[in-house]
C-alpha cells in the first residue's frame, strides 16, 4: 500500500496517470501529461469537492480509473487534546471517500482536511500562472527593446 493517490485519467484523446502526494506538510500533484496543474488535475480535485459535498459531477470527457481502496492518501492532524485525527482520502468504484480514525461521519478535519487540499492545490495553481504570465510579459519587453535597438 502507498499514501498517495493514483489514478489513470482517460480523456478523449490519451491516458495520463495522477498522483497526489502529501510529504512534509506539502500537497505535490502530478500528471504525466506534463502540464503543471493541467486540466485533468482540474477534474480530480473538481470531482473531490464534489464527493465531499455529496453533488453529482457530470462529466462525459473524463474517465477516472483508481486502484480500488489499494492506494489512499492518509493525513494525520492532532486535535487540540493530544488526539490523533487519521483521515483516509480513498477513491472507491467511482467516487472518494474520506474517513477519519474517530469514526465520525461529520468529523470537521476530515473536512478541514478536503479544503486544505483544495485550497494548496489552488494557491499552487494561482503561482504557475502567474509566474507565466510574468514570462511572457517579460519575453514581449524583450522583443520591445530588441527593435527599439534595430
Amino acid at each position: 500500500m502507498t499514501i498517495s493517490l493514483n489514478f489513470i485519467i482517460k480523456d478523449l484523446k490519451n491516458d495520463n496517470l495522477i498522483n497526489i502526494v502529501k510529504k512534509n506538510d506539502e500537497y505535490i500533484f502530478n500528471c504525466t501529461c506534463g502540464v503543471n496543474y493541467c486540466h485533468h488535475l482540474d477534474y480530480i480535485i473538481h470531482k473531490i469537492s464534489c464527493d465531499v459535498n455529496n453533488k453529482i459531477c457530470y462529466d462525459d470527457y473524463f474517465k477516472l480509473i483508481g486502484f480500488d481502496s489499494v492506494e489512499y492518501l492518509q493525513i494525520e492532524i492532532q486535535e487540540n487534546n493530544n488526539l490523533i485525527h487519521e483521515i483516509i482520502i480513498k477513491y472507491v468504484i467511482d467516487h472518494f471517500e474520506i474517513n477519519c480514525s474517530c469514526n465520525n461521519n461529520e468529523c470537521y478535519y476530515c473536512k478541514y482536511v478536503v479544503i486544505e487540499l483544495i485550497s494548496e492545490y489552488l494557491k499552487k495553481k494561482d503561482l504557475v500562472n502567474t509566474m507565466n504570465n510574468d514570462i511572457l510579459l517579460l519575453q514581449e519587453i524583450e522583443n520591445d527593446l530588441q527593435k527599439l535597438q534595430m
